[in-house]
């Protein structure tokens, strides 16, 4: 699908379709967080928006959006996709000194790489995951310093807040 049009933050494939064929067509696409901060070390916070796309049976993916507010309207500064749960799922996406700050589970689990079969896990309980730093030159994110292997200490592959609640 090129373009999705979402009414109330949710696009649901139309009954008409004849047949939904898993991992080609998209069943539905559901507006996810949509997060704040300095990515490109300017001092101006960008828009961190993620899409959440079902894709038939539980296979998933999220396609994540990064967008400036420099000038009248926003602009796309980088689209990318993400795996589904232990597959290069996202674990975590967010601004930290003035970078991006990817976090996907799986081993090597990296943007623009293979994000499938990075360890032999059920979908549901990957044991670890990968952070990866980007940094913005003039008009593009590269990958700053080498991707470190962490253990995931929930033993799940559900998404984390990118800060800690100013509650906690």
């Amino acid at each position: 699908m090129d373009e999705v049009h979402l009414t109330n933050g949710k696009y649901e494939a139309p009954e008409t379709i004849p047949r939904k064929i898993p991992s080609i067509d998209c069943w539905s696409v559901t507006l996810g967080p949509i997060d704040y901060g300095d990515v490109t070390g300017d001092g101006i916070e960008e828009a961190i928006i993620t899409l959440y796309a079902e894709r038939g049976g539980t296979e998933s993916s999220q396609d994540v959006y990064i967008y400036s507010s420099r000038g009248e309207a926003p602009a796309l500064l980088w689209k990318f996709a993400t795996g589904d749960r232990a597959d290069g799922g996202r674990r975590r996406i967010a601004a930290e000194n003035g970078e991006l700050v990817v976090e996907l589970y799986g081993v090597g689990a990296v943007i623009g790489k293979d994000l499938y079969g990075t360890e032999d896990v059920p979908d549901c309980c990957p044991k670890h995951y990968t952070r990866t730093k980007y940094k913005w030159l003039e008009n593009h994110f590269q990958q700053d310093g080498p991707e470190e292997v962490l253990p995931n200490p929930s033993g799940d592959a559900i998404p984390v807040s990118r800060s800690p609640s100013p509650m906690s």
